[in-house]
């Protein structure tokens, strides 16, 4: 019987306001670990670029709305079957040594299931030579934010909604080496993902808090809703318009 339940998903541009105003407004929020789950989406890192890190073009046609979240790192796919993870710490620290300090509890956590999982491109995570999940991170002052997402479900389309790869060689960025995938695909039910990690981080001295739960309890939602309706009407923010933004 899993001990957690999948949390609820829910728009990304919320989520992400409220992941940013946990980071930003409460000082003392270090040593938590935030899970959360997105509504089917592409989040771009800060610095991504389009026709580069993703594709306006098919976003739209797929339906598929594009954010962009504070953190570095390229545009991820999320979806109601993609789980966020995200760690704030103290200590101003790379992000290479980020990286390597939690991708690395995030794959020790997918062994406890029997995947043969391990750390590759820095921050990617990779499962029987497989792409399951990502890196992005945020150092300010002595505090960091690491965040992970780690994929159980994608769907077929999900490799057209960032630019093919011989364009992105042409530009002379060296694209993922490891083929996406999911983690359905090595028989593990999501739950049994979720619990793993939260397990697995517990153990090594973190609060694991649903997002949205520990966002309530430190008094930030109001704070996260207005940096949400500030970034719904920034394109910047909110790129491949148009669609419903909340």
């Amino acid at each position: 019987m899993p001990r957690h339940a999948w949390p609820r998903p829910n728009t990304p541009l919320l989520n992400l306001a409220i992941e940013e105003a946990i980071y930003r407004w409460c000082k003392t929020c270090t040593g938590v670990a935030l899970v959360w789950v997105n509504r089917e989406s592409v989040i771009a890192g800060r610095n991504s670029r389009e026709g580069l890190d993703y594709s306006c073009h098919y976003s739209r046609l797929y339906g598929v709305p594009v954010y962009r979240r504070f953190t570095g790192g390229g545009a991820v796919y999320h979806s109601p079957d993609t789980l966020s993870v995200t760690i704030i710490g103290r200590g101003r620290l790379s992000p290479p040594s980020l990286y390597e300090k939690y991708a690395v509890l995030i794959a020790r956590a997918l062994a406890l299931l029997g995947l043969e999982a391990w750390i590759a491109n820095e921050g990617d995570i990779v499962v029987s030579g497989c792409k399951v999940g990502g890196s992005a991170a945020h150092i300010g002052g002595d505090r960091h934010l690491y965040h992970a997402v780690i994929s159980y479900r994608l769907p077929g389309y999900v490799s057209q909604l960032t630019p093919p790869r011989r364009d992105r060689l042409a530009m002379g960025v060296d694209p993922v080496k490891y083929r996406p995938c999911g983690l359905e695909r090595r028989g593990v039910r999501k739950e049994e993902v979720l619990d793993a990690i939260t397990s697995f981080l517990e153990w090594e001295g973190y609060e694991v808090h649903d997002l949205w739960r520990y966002a309530a309890l430190s008094g930030l939602i109001g704070r996260a809703l207005e940096l949400a309706v500030s970034r719904a009407s920034d394109p910047f923010w909110w790129p491949c318009r148009p669609f419903t933004a909340l």
